[in-house]
């Protein structure tokens, strides 16, 4: 496992090509180009801790890049969650995901699943746990992604959020601090949905 999950983090910048799918409107402001980063090991399983999930839950991490946080959460908690699913839209971080699933067991692969799609678009509403890093998401995709998760989500449902809160009145911030990421510290957030 730890193989798995630890080789070669870092930032990243994605190619050009890989980006095209996502559409001018989706694409950072940022200069143009699409970042990517991912939360560390000690940092993702401290705040999944902190969320007080209970046993037999389903997690989602929208936009799950390599995958790494969905196999570490599945490996790490497998008593606490029975499904972690990944969703990407970039075709060669989904590629990537999918061949990370395929080096674990039988047993484990029947909780850890990949899909690439559009996080607006595939069916996450039995989630328990959603984890999304939001680092490049704007103040119009951040509200969008509110509505739906208020929409789909049931009550008590939890949000770790990098970066920003979600913003909606209808979740409350449970827990907020500064964690380790593969860029630097950033905020994260636990909220639920009341």
């Amino acid at each position: 496992m730890s193989t798995l999950l630890s080789s070669s983090i870092g930032t990243y910048s994605i190619r050009k090509n890989d980006t095209r799918s996502l559409g001018e409107s989706r694409r950072t402001s940022r200069g143009g180009a699409f970042a990517y980063g991912e939360i560390t090991f000690e940092a993702l399983t401290q705040v999944i801790l902190l969320t007080n999930i209970e046993p037999h839950s389903v997690m989602f991490d929208l936009g799950s890049g390599r995958g790494l946080a969905v196999i570490q959460t599945a490996l790490t908690f497998p008593n606490l969650f029975s499904k972690c699913i990944g969703i990407e839209m970039i075709s060669s971080l989904y590629h990537v995901s999918a061949a990370a699933r395929d080096q674990l067991t039988d047993e484990e692969q029947k909780r850890v699943e990949f899909m690439q799609g559009d996080l607006f678009k595939v069916d996450w509403c039995n989630a328990n746990l959603v984890f999304m890093a939001a680092t490049c998401f704007d103040e119009g995709m951040m509200k969008s992604f509110a509505c739906l998760a208020e929409s789909k989500l049931k009550p008590g449902s939890k949000i770790i959020s990098v970066s920003q809160k979600i913003p909606s009145q209808r979740f409350r911030v449970v827990h907020q601090d500064l964690y380790r990421m593969s860029w630097g510290n950033a905020q994260v957030y636990i909220s639920e949905l009341l």
